[in-house]
């Protein structure tokens, strides 16, 4: 080890200081480690302690040795003014900075399925109800809220399922044909003893997390595609580079004898001057094996793709095998340049009729009187509040892009009348979302502050303001603006 570290000082120049570090030993006699402490005069370090905020430890990882992690997210949560952040705003610091934290440790751990699903309570719990102690009830599932923005989600992910991506990663960088670090290397040197990664099997003392490894290899083998090259040191008979299979699974192990070859042979063994070269038994094996191998171009060099990745990430990869779902039809409306991100979220959740009408109050037991709030004409619901209730509708009849103003159309994604530009439509879907924002901040406000009622007017008022502001605040818009100023009057 001491020499190890005095060829790293000569090249580098760089000498550890031996009262800031420390050695660690795992399965040493006691005799090294003294001759090595003395030696070195470095102090005796003891596991588990930390390395770049995570945790190093020898055996499994634990729900105690992930304690920092959720310590640390719980932290975040409570320095925040969560109950002045609306759920847009959660939703931002929940994407950015808490998926981040753990994004960085699920990078380099495995974590336990129990910690995982204690985190996505943490989040969720945030999300819905602005601190970690909160049991406010949830109003979308945890699952279509980790679906993507474009499939009717809210961009989350899932961390189980991140999780796994993470295992697929390494799985990913283990069947490169070269190492791309230190780590990789010494375990096709020292543990799988070059034997193949996908067929060699791990004494029971492996450490956790490459059994974790190991465990999901036949899962992720469906994922991964080879592109074989003329001097190609992949393994011919155990590596699975013909239909996601190995040679030896397909053919039985007996192909090996019949073509004269070694277990661990490389490809470039049955490659001559860049075409296929195999023997010329007449056995049938051999000949299913001339029959496979034909259909298979040579290239200049090994390259392992996942899916059709050459170098992909890990978002990549959870993408090609994450839950996916139907996009509804009125996504775009929801979600685009122009939105308003707390208008946006509030015309989410009325689309999927998860907003707390009285009708749901009532489902839940509340005490309230069923009519809606803003017209006490009939009884409130997500389809009157907002479509058929008459002050909603004079609100929406104001919008300088005629809408159409039915509930039908708007599930089906249908809320303009007529052909118009992408411009105007963006436009459209803008202001609908204000007024949706707008009418239900107000419905609030008579139903549970009893404050002054705002009038249809004042209202249409305050909802072009806010469009305004948005609009003029965006560079295409202005741009248009100047030329297409009739526009403008128009619209104010």
């Amino acid at each position: 080890m001491l020499n190890s570290v005095n060829r790293f000082f000569n090249a580098s120049g760089l000498k550890p200081n031996p009262l800031k570090s420390a050695c660690y030993f795992c399965n040493v006699d006691q005799d090294t480690v003294q001759s090595t402490l003395t030696t070195s005069g470095f102090s005796r370090g003891s596991f588990p302690f930390k390395y770049l905020g995570l945790p190093l430890i020898t055996g499994r990882l634990s729900a105690t040795d992930c304690k920092e992690l959720t310590d640390k997210l719980c932290n975040r949560i409570d320095h925040w003014t969560s109950r002045f952040l609306r759920y847009s705003g959660r939703l931002l610091l929940l994407k950015t900075v808490l998926f981040s934290i753990q994004g960085y440790w699920a990078s380099y751990l495995f974590l336990p399925k129990g910690v995982l699903k204690h985190l996505q309570s943490l989040f969720g719990r945030f999300l819905w109800g602005g601190n970690v102690n909160s049991r406010s009830q949830h109003k979308v599932s945890w699952h279509d809220c980790c679906l993507p923005k474009n499939e009717g989600g809210l961009g989350i992910r899932d961390l189980t399922e991140w999780n796994r991506a993470a295992i697929f990663y390494q799985i990913w960088r283990l069947s490169k044909p070269h190492a791309d670090s230190l780590w990789i290397l010494w375990l096709h040197e020292c543990l799988f003893k070059q034997k193949s990664f996908w067929t060699a099997s791990l004494p029971s003392s492996s450490p956790w997390c490459l059994k974790e490894i190991m465990n999901l290899r036949q899962e992720a083998k469906h994922y991964i595609f080879y592109s074989i090259g003329r001097n190609s040191g992949l393994k011919l008979w155990h590596d699975p580079w013909i239909n996601h299979e190995s040679l030896v699974n397909l053919l039985g192990p007996d192909i090996i004898s019949i073509e004269g070859s070694f277990p661990l042979a490389p490809i470039r063994s049955i490659i001559a001057n860049g075409i296929w070269s195999t023997s010329r038994s007449n056995h049938m094996l051999a000949m299913d094996l001339r029959c496979l191998i034909s259909t298979y171009t040579i290239s200049r060099e090994d390259k392992v793709f996942w899916q059709n990745n050459h170098n992909p990430n890990i978002s990549i990869i959870w993408h090609s095998f994450r839950n996916s779902a139907v996009p509804p039809p009125w996504v775009p409306m929801v979600w685009h340049s122009l939105s308003i991100q707390k208008c946006a979220f509030f015309m989410w959740l009325m689309l999927k009729k998860r907003l707390l009408t009285k009708d749901k109050m009532i489902r839940f037991g509340f005490n309230v009187n069923p009519r809606c709030t803003l017209c006490y004409c009939q009884d409130e619901t997500v389809q009157h509040l907002f479509v058929e209730c008459p002050y909603s509708y004079l609100v929406l009849k104001s919008s300088p892009i005629p809408l159409n103003i039915n509930w039908a159309d708007w599930e089906i994604g249908n809320f303009i009348q007529g052909q118009v530009i992408n411009l105007h439509k963006r436009l459209a879907w803008l202001f609908i979302s204000v007024a949706i924002y707008s009418i239900w901040k107000e419905r609030n406000n008579r139903l549970h502050n009893n404050g002054p009622a705002l009038n249809v007017d004042r209202m249409i008022y305050m909802v072009k303001l806010m469009v305004k502001e948005r609009v003029f605040s965006s560079k295409e818009m202005r741009s248009y603006f100047r030329r297409n100023p009739s526009f403008c009057s128009v619209l104010f």
